[in-house]
């Protein structure tokens, strides 16, 4: 899961910086790898345990 340390790191730069460096960060990867990284695994409901 994507996430950024924003807003710290708005005092080196601002927002779109952070996501440009992580989409570069992620180019190796395939479409589907960072499809996940980027926004599946935030808009998945995560499972809960019963107890």
């Amino acid at each position: 899961m994507y996430g950024s340390d924003w807003p710290v790191r708005t005092l080196a730069g601002d927002c779109s910086g952070v996501l440009t460096t992580a989409q570069g960060l992620t180019a190796v990867l395939s479409e589907p790898e960072r499809a996940e990284i980027f926004e599946g695994t935030a808009t998945r409901r995560p499972r809960t345990v019963s107890r």
